[in-house]
């Protein structure tokens, strides 16, 4: 079972900074990547990057 303190950590890492991968939170907070994504399906967040565009 999973902590309360590992959700709020998990939603905290992207909060600060969204253009993390889940691998790096993952690997950063010990926990398996499957949790990360799953933390962050359950509070309606989408697991991606940010890619910079040149505007036209």
């Amino acid at each position: 079972r999973r902590h309360i303190n590992v959700d709020e950590e998990v939603l905290h890492a992207f909060e600060e900074n969204p253009g993390n991968s889940i691998r790096h939170v993952a690997n950063t907070l010990g926990v398996p990547r499957s949790t990360v994504h799953r933390i962050l399906k359950e509070n309606g967040l989408h697991p991606f990057h940010y890619q910079r565009v040149q505007q036209l």
